[in-house]
């Protein structure tokens, strides 16, 4: 009992967290977003009909869980990144299809870098796992099969999160490089002025000499 209350305070915690980082951001963004996970549901959804899977509500859920992380890797990147291991490993493969674009947008929002390494090698680790917890349930698969579903479940992740860090590492240089550039440009705006004053002090001082003589 203790345990469901803690966990349902802290969802109510993260879900006025989500509210209020909703309330402040931009209109466009928000609208932007809303776009996109409508996109990500529909891409996940639309499908099925036409091809059935196996397994139809979870495919459905995993469809919803999809369109889900896609404005959730803006507030939580490095979990974002770790709960695409259920899509991966899931049979809706439209929905496994949104995955690489999140992943990569979630990937280079995580710092510091040895942060987002973990975090990566656990939802590879994760993905290869599910992948093959998955495929065991029925029965045993040929091992071939199973260490080439494996393998494109963690590609799916390992892909897309490196283009993502290293995208994210080239920002970050930017940003440095342009307050750098930006203090610099101070400093010297700076001992310019000081430079114009110093002047204006010695042409002030020998006129007052020139006057007194």
């Amino acid at each position: 009992m203790i345990a469901a209350t803690q966990a349902w305070r802290g969802i109510s915690r993260e879900a006025t967290a989500i509210r209020d980082a909703v309330r402040s951001a931009p209109r466009r963004t928000v609208a932007v977003e809303s776009v996109l996970a409508g996109l990500a549901l529909l891409c996940a959804l639309a499908p099925l009909p036409l091809v059935p899977p196996p397994h139809p509500v979870m495919a459905a859920l995993l469809g919803v869980w999809a369109a889900l992380l896609v404005p959730a890797r803006r507030i939580h990147p490095a979990l974002t990144v770790l709960c695409c291991v259920p899509v991966v490993a899931g049979d809706n493969v439209w929905a496994m299809a949104v995955v690489p674009w999140v992943v990569w947008s979630a990937a280079r929002r995580i710092a510091p870098v040895q942060h987002a390494w973990r975090v990566v090698g656990l939802s590879v680790a994760g993905s290869v796992l599910a992948s093959a917890v998955v495929l065991s349930l029925d029965g045993i698969p040929d091992m071939a099969y199973l260490f080439a579903a494996a393998g494109g479940s963690a590609l799916f992740i390992l892909m897309p999160a490196l283009s993502g860090l290293m995208l994210g590492r080239r920002r970050r240089l930017t940003g440095l490089l342009r307050e750098r550039n930006a203090y610099l440009e101070h400093a010297r705006s700076l001992a310019d002025e000081a430079a114009r004053m110093e002047e204006r002090a010695r042409i002030a001082s020998a006129t007052t000499t020139r006057s007194a003589g």
